[in-house]
């Protein structure tokens, strides 16, 4: 980990390298027959979930794009009922050669800590309810079941987890 920079995405970076990052991290669960969202979004997507966002965290290797995330607000009136008092994280990819190293769980400690220092008290997100394996990962780190959600891009359910902070 001590070779990868973690900072804010700024202005100046690239919007196809950052989709390109999520299509890679997200394309094995395609395989595996879950479809995100990511997997498959366009370049405008990704800048309009950008603009959306608290903030946006990427992980750099050298100059390369190896990981990030999205923080979210609360939005009072959101389709999603947790994400209507939670802050929520989203876009959250790390390129498959460097899962397992650290940096994801480093990511969402940074926006539990920036959630936490922007007045949150609970922490969401949202993954495929048959993505076991993520459901667990996030488990560890301290998120539960909240609700299941039916998004209108996917055909899959998902689970909602929250965390209080």
């Amino acid at each position: 980990m001590s070779d990868i920079l973690i900072r804010e995405l700024l202005s100046e970076d690239s919007i196809p390298e950052l989709t390109d990052l999520l299509h890679a991290a997200y394309s094995p669960m395609i395989e595996r027959g879950v479809h995100f969202f990511a997997a498959t979004q366009t370049e405008a997507h990704t800048q309009e979930r950008i603009r959306r966002a608290y903030l946006t965290y990427l992980g750099l290797e050298g100059d390369r794009m190896i990981a990030t995330i999205s923080l979210y607000k609360a939005v009072p009136d959101h389709r999603c009922a947790q994400y209507r008092t939670a802050w929520w994280f989203g876009q959250f990819a790390v390129r498959p050669d460097r899962q397992r190293t650290g940096i994801g769980t480093k990511l969402i400690e940074l926006v539990e800590q920036r959630a936490k220092q922007g007045g949150a008290s609970m922490l969401a997100l949202d993954t495929a309810e048959h993505a076991r394996d993520l459901i667990a990962y996030y488990e560890k780190r301290g998120f539960t079941f909240a609700q299941f959600q039916q998004w209108p891009d996917v055909r899959h359910r998902s689970v909602i987890l929250c965390k209080a902070l």
